[in-house]
């Protein structure tokens, strides 16, 4: 199902906090640097990440989200460089020494022709030497082994950890309560 995401993020904080073992990741890394978070939203990842001190810019496809993640890092005394862009399009992924995506890329059937692979892949190519990726997606039906799969045929990628979490939602809408296994996996693109 494809969400219009700028009728979504009507309804603050649509996605709830951020995931405790995500930031926990990020703080244990001494030596801040210029992070994009790709399909920010309204924030949920980006306005911590600045507040740890990380040099953050964002981007998404929706204006309602970016509106409003840069009205709270202005509340919260932020500077996040927050655009409205598509990731397809996007192509300073070399001015960046994290790439962070949560819930962006789910390794599942293929939409608008074009493959998470593929995107990924493209994403990969433009980056820096040593940049770090963290790419994080609710598991299911084996995304995570075919995430793996993908990054097998990256040559440089070099895995630093892959984590999974047991995570209760609900739906801020409908109330829907979901349980589910999140995956994350943080690699570098090495020489």
């Amino acid at each position: 199902m494809a969400y219009n995401y700028d009728i979504v993020y009507t309804t603050p904080d649509y996605f709830g906090q951020p995931l405790q073992e995500i930031l926990r990741f990020y703080e244990g890394i001494t030596e801040r640097g210029r992070l994009l978070d790709i399909g920010a939203g309204q924030g949920r990842d980006a306005l911590p990440l600045a507040a740890m001190g990380y040099d953050v810019s964002a981007i998404d496809t929706s204006k309602t989200g970016i509106v409003e993640l840069e009205n709270k890092a202005i509340q919260r005394g932020l500077n996040i460089d927050a655009r409205v862009h598509n990731l397809d399009t996007f192509d300073r992924y070399e001015l960046f020494d994290f790439i962070h995506s949560n819930s962006v890329f789910y390794f599942r059937s293929e939409e608008k022709n074009i493959s998470d692979e593929k995107r990924l892949r493209r994403i990969f190519d433009l980056a820096k030497t040593q940049a770090v990726f963290l790419l994080g997606f609710t598991n299911s039906d084996g995304r995570a082994e075919k995430l793996s799969r993908a990054l097998a045929k990256f040559p440089k990628a070099e895995i630093l950890c892959r984590r999974y979490i047991d995570t209760s939602a609900t739906e801020k809408v409908s109330g829907l309560k979901m349980q589910s296994e999140y995956h994350f996996t943080v690699f570098r693109k090495g020489t």
